[in-house]
């Protein structure tokens, strides 16, 4: 057989981790209150900048009036 027969022979024969049963552990719950504080942050943090942004282009418009 050549090598690129092989190669396909034996990934063909060999089973992933990920496919296997019981491969996996069991990973545990994210707390709804940590995904809704980083998601206040986040949306805190946009607001913020969004307000930064608009007054520095108020800032910058009204100098060169």
């Amino acid at each position: 057989m050549s090598y690129l027969t092989n190669l396909i022979v034996y990934f063909v024969s060999t089973p992933s981790v990920y496919t296997l049963s019981g491969t996996w552990e069991k990973q545990p719950l994210v707390p709804s209150e940590m995904v809704f504080s980083t998601a206040v942050a986040v949306a805190t943090m946009g607001v913020v900048a969004g307000l930064m942004v608009g007054f520095s282009i108020i800032k910058i418009r009204r100098k060169k009036v």
